[in-house]
């Protein structure tokens, strides 16, 4: 694991960043080799060390042609002259003799004489930075991050395939629950720790340990999908998200401009049929004791108190035993009201009530 990276407009264009990187890469037992064109003084390493600059070797372009003997004619900006082939040539030689991983560089005439892997940093270009980001983290660790974005207001069976399916294709997978902002409200009425509660006590005794859960708050732009990005950065400087899993091809078209590697999800099966969040706010509204169907049983009961639902939680042993009685209320009470339900509601439930009528 051999990671080098050029001091001018690499290291210095962004000192914080690669700072956090280099720390990370050789607490990991890496190595960090920065190779420069010009002399090692004592004044150039102090600039590492103010920039923070964790390495294991230095090399410089200057000192190597001097130690070499290599025939000169004359200096310019404190660098020595010579034939410009042999220059350009330095630092793809050094990094295949040390058989470097993966080297960072601004240049494009310096990779045309690498034969080992080379990627061109510009500093300028925030998308280009996060893709040299992700792969020195790609050279870091061998582990596949995948990204599953919800809100999960309630958790349910569709969310759960979503992260299952991450799972099976990713040795972790990183969970972010968006709208972290607002609670207690009718779209949302989990708050963060709530419903990272909710997937704990699904996964606690399985693949806990390989999920991470992160809140944000929503912020109504079309960046949403690289802020998601750098908040994770900012928090796991060593994620290698590489994968995207979404319920469609609009969830996953968001993060097209990451470089993500896009997976769709059918959410359904046999089993359970398609079903969102949003319907199973309205089951929970209006009483409907069917939103157990939807949801795992180990938050039957927190879900249920948010609502006001305890008696149908307590009264229901299993879900594939409802009592009739409790079916039968909720048929009574709904057409003694004659509530005006929401058409997308109606469509769910309406062949159940023909089945409790017949």
């Amino acid at each position: 694991m051999k990671l080098g990276l050029d001091f001018h407009n690499v290291i210095t264009k962004y000192p914080e960043l690669f700072s956090s990187l280099t720390k990370t890469f050789v607490a990991l037992g890496g190595e960090v080799h920065v190779v420069t064109g010009r002399r090692v003084t004592d004044e150039f390493k102090k600039q590492l060390e103010d920039y923070g600059i964790s390495y294991t070797h230095l090399f410089s372009i200057s000192d190597y042609h001097h130690q070499l003997g290599t025939p000169m004619t004359g200096y310019e900006d404190g660098q020595p002259k010579i034939d410009i082939d042999i220059w350009n040539a330095t630092k793809a030689g050094y990094c295949a003799e040390q058989q470097i991983d993966l080297h960072i560089d601004d240049s494009e005439v310096y990779g045309k004489y690498f034969t080992t892997p080379y990627t061109r940093f510009d500093g300028d270009d925030i998308c280009n930075v996060q893709d040299v980001v992700r792969e020195i983290r790609n050279c870091m660790t061998n582990s596949i991050d995948g990204l599953v974005v919800l809100r999960a207001q309630p958790l349910h069976f569709g969310h759960i395939r979503l992260i299952n399916t991450a799972l099976t294709l990713c040795d972790r997978v990183f969970i972010v629950l968006g709208s972290t902002q607002e609670s207690g409200t009718s779209r949302n009425p989990f708050t963060f720790s709530e419903r990272k509660k909710m997937l704990k006590r699904y996964y606690d005794l399985t693949f806990w340990d390989r999920i991470v859960v992160i809140g944000l708050k929503d912020i109504f732009s079309l960046r949403w999908p690289a802020y998601v990005l750098e908040e994770i950065d900012k928090a796991y400087p060593y994620a290698n998200i590489t994968k995207i899993f979404g319920g469609s091809q609009y969830d996953c078209d968001w993060f097209k401009e990451q470089n993500l590697e896009a997976h769709i999800v059918d959410r359904t099966d046999e089993s359970y049929p398609f079903i969102s969040a949003s319907m199973l706010r309205d089951m929970l509204t209006y009483r409907d004791p069917r939103w157990m169907d939807h949801i795992p049983r180990c938050n039957w009961e927190m879900v249920a108190k948010k609502f006001n639902q305890l008696d149908l939680f307590y009264a229901e042993k299993e879900i594939s035993g409802r009592k009739e009685n409790i079916l039968q209320n909720f048929t009574k009470n709904f057409l003694e009201d004659q509530v005006e339900m929401p058409e997308k509601y109606n469509e769910v439930f309406t062949d159940h009530l023909k089945d409790i009528l017949a």
